[in-house]
């Protein structure tokens, strides 16, 4: 929402990251990971497949205050040239 974008549709929002991990705004592997969570719940809550999730919490801590910490460093010159690309899915 910083740089002027709201998702509230998970695909979007994935690709989004995508996007903005191809730009360096998102630490690589980012939408790899999102991807591959996004098909876990999925297989899961909907296929009832009961996959096993192991969750490393300090991982997942760490991910969180790195993307937190990304976000906060952003400068106005880096969400204008963001907002100045080519639209994403054409």
């Amino acid at each position: 929402m910083k740089i002027g974008i709201k998702s509230e549709i998970h695909d979007c929002t994935i690709e989004i990251c995508g996007f903005l991990e191809k730009e360096g705004l998102l630490p690589i592997g980012t939408y790899k990971k999102l991807e591959d969570d996004k098909r876990l719940r999925i297989d899961n809550q909907y296929y009832l497949k009961n996959i096993e999730v192991k969750i490393n919490f300090d991982e997942l801590v760490n991910f969180i205050l790195d993307i937190k910490k990304r976000i906060n460093m952003l400068t106005l010159d880096d969400i204008n040239k963001i907002r100045k690309k080519p639209a994403l899915f054409e």
